[in-house]
């Protein structure tokens, strides 16, 4: 039995949570993004492609010499082309940021938009990510310590009545950093011990609460989930209690704290 990947339909559709979070990073920290003529730039973990037209593809200049976007989602990789379709020096590659590469080109730009707290192995994608910089490389990551949304969805499935269908909850949701005391020390020093320099690690707080159930459900069956594995009856006794804890941790109508460490 397996969980479903991420729904790109959903994804795209029910999108507040991820502008809330990005749109503050980018226009506090867009002045640490410094360019040079003809940039070879990676996108890791693209989704559809979405983000990255919205916050990335946006900063990039003119002259840029082409535009890589990867993610381990072939459904996903399908989504970007239509959405960069008709940009100029954009590519698409299937790429898991957490195997070993084949990849014989650098780059000068590597970018991850919420991609990395879905990666259990921080170690192995971090060091990929610094074998594939051109000498001089930068790269800028924005993703989740912890959220209550996170924190809602694993209390749900770890329900004995539920644990069934993902018994091992941590590979479907892995969340390295949710219960780290100290995320910004542990990232920089894991960067650090890898090789890269000049790390600036940044933790944000920023208020996140779903408007109503429709967009805090369209949100949950966006991402990874056993729904498919269930009767009708179980999902919709899955999905009440979903709802139910929602509004207990006050991740529905009610403001809570959102916290994302960007890496440059």
């Amino acid at each position: 039995m397996s969980v479903v990947d991420f729904d790109s339909n959903l994804i795209d559709q029910f999108n507040r949570i991820r502008d809330s979070e990005l749109k503050p990073i980018f226009s506090k920290y867009d002045y640490l993004l410094k360019w040079k003529p003809n940039e070879t730039i990676l996108d890791v973990g693209c989704g559809t492609g979405d983000m990255s037209l919205e916050f990335i593809y946006p900063l990039i200049p003119e002259d840029y010499a082409r535009y890589v976007c990867s993610d381990i989602s072939a459904s996903m990789i399908q989504e970007a082309e239509k959405n960069f379709e008709g940009k100029p020096r954009v590519s698409f590659e299937v790429l898991d940021i957490t195997k070993d590469l084949n990849e014989t080109n650098t780059f000068d730009y590597i970018f991850s938009m919420w991609c990395l707290m879905w990666v259990a192995n921080q170690m192995k994608a971090f060091t990929n990510m610094y074998d594939l910089l051109a000498p001089g490389g930068r790269s800028f990551h924005v993703f989740i310590q912890r959220h209550i949304f996170m924190e809602t969805i694993l209390e749900v499935i770890e329900r004995p009545k539920w644990k069934k269908f993902v018994p091992n909850p941590r590979e479907v949701y892995p969340f390295p950093y949710q219960n780290d005391s100290d995320p910004v020390a542990s990232v920089r020093s894991m960067m650090e011990e890898i090789g890269y320099v000049n790390v600036e690690v940044y933790l944000e707080k920023n208020t996140f609460a779903f408007r109503n159930e429709e967009e805090f459900l369209g949100y949950l069956k966006a991402l990874p989930n056993p729904l498919h594995l269930m009767s009708p009856e179980e999902q919709d006794e899955y999905l009440q209690e979903a709802i139910e804890l929602g509004y207990a941790n006050k991740a529905i109508t009610e403001s809570v704290d959102l916290s994302g460490a960007p890496c440059i």
